[in-house]
């Protein structure tokens, strides 16, 4: 009976997870996934970033993900610079192994509005990511209604499914295009002192993504809303407020929290974020509900970002999964400018 409990839940929340994309808790971390105009802005010239997220494993077959990406900018003329990246993501969900793959490519433009010695400098960016998307399944790792054998209480997979509309020997959707857009605004008031925001959506072309013989089934576009900053409370120490908001169809996702910043410039800059995020999701009935409080620490150590956050579950999942939420890992490398003309002030993501 446990077995079959738990077999109904993992399906059930795939059902939830095929409606939604992945998301990871330190959104700020992955920039290219929270929007594509934020491609480029950072404050070195390269970056290369890798993201782990793992949760729900006591729902057996855990719940991964994994995102790697690279992303450079380029001077163009005056303060404005145009910048490129690619971008990997993987995730697969639970039993029957239900999986999400993409690759992006990702071009933005960064042009200064206003601003100088005296007056805060003004920027705004536009991004637009191209690239390709499938989805697939192992329906030999799913049982049906019809394998229910009553004579043993048990499935019995020699039994036939029943289900006509599965596509025979395919488990995987065709592979699609897929396309997203956005902006984002920032203002330099100074060393420190930084807000930021934007907009984007995402699968703009609603690809198909049926596993079955219905071909109508598509991908909901997501729209995405995020801002935060940076404020400096003391010569060491700095407060870095962030949000999103997702809307895809009549799922909505709000994440809201602040990190406390600790450096040190002694040799090489060594700084500490901590701090925690609130998350609220609409449930079932559409309602928005407390899902989960995130704990989150990062490491800077020269040009490197080691970041790790805890999810705790609030909503009633915590007691199909034993109160364990979700973990996650993320690995930033930032190569410095060399040249004068390749810097910029950047918020710190």
């Amino acid at each position: 009976m446990r077995k079959i409990i738990l077999v109904i839940s993992s399906l059930f929340i795939l059902c939830i997870v095929r409606a939604q994309d992945p998301h990871f808790s330190q959104f700020t971390s992955s920039g290219m996934n929270l929007n594509p105009a934020l491609t480029g802005i950072m404050e070195g010239q390269y970056r290369f970033h890798i993201a782990y997220r793992d949760q729900w494993s006591k729902l057996g077959p855990s719940y991964k993900t994994i995102a790697a990406g690279a992303d450079f900018r380029y001077h163009i003329v005056s303060d404005d610079f145009a910048s490129f990246g690619i971008k990997l993501l993987r995730d697969q969900a639970g039993d029957g192994g239900y999986n999400q793959t993409y690759g992006h490519l990702s071009g933005g433009y960064m042009k200064k509005l206003f601003g100088g010695r005296n007056a805060a400098k003004q920027y705004v960016a536009g991004g637009v990511q191209l690239g390709v998307g499938q989805h697939g399944i192992n329906w030999d790792e799913l049982w049906f209604g019809n394998q229910f054998d009553a004579s043993i209480l048990a499935e019995n997979i020699d039994l036939p499914t029943g289900e006509t509309d599965i596509l025979i020997g395919s488990g995987s959707t065709e592979i699609f295009m897929d396309v997203g857009a956005g902006l984002s605004y920032i203002a330099i008031f100074d060393d420190r002192k930084n807000i930021y925001g934007g907009a984007a959506m995402h699968h703009i072309n609603e690809p198909v993504i049926s596993l079955f013989s219905d071909a109508n089934v598509r991908l909901a576009s997501r729209i995405t809303i995020h801002g935060g900053g940076e404020w400096l409370l003391s010569d060491n120490l700095s407060m870095l407020p962030a949000f999103q908001l997702q809307f895809q169809q009549s799922h909505r996702l709000y994440q809201v929290g602040s990190r406390i910043r600790y450096n040190s410039f002694e040799n090489k800059e060594i700084g500490l974020r901590v701090g925690a995020w609130l998350r609220m999701v609409s449930g079932i009935n559409s309602n928005l509900e407390a899902e989960a409080i995130i704990a989150s620490a990062m490491l800077e150590f020269s040009d490197y970002q080691f970041g790790f956050s805890y999810d705790i579950t609030l909503s009633e999942l915590r007691i199909a999964n034993n109160r364990q939420g979700a973990f996650e890992f993320t690995l930033s490398y930032l190569f410095p400018v060399t040249q004068r003309i390749y810097k910029i002030e950047s918020p710190r993501l």
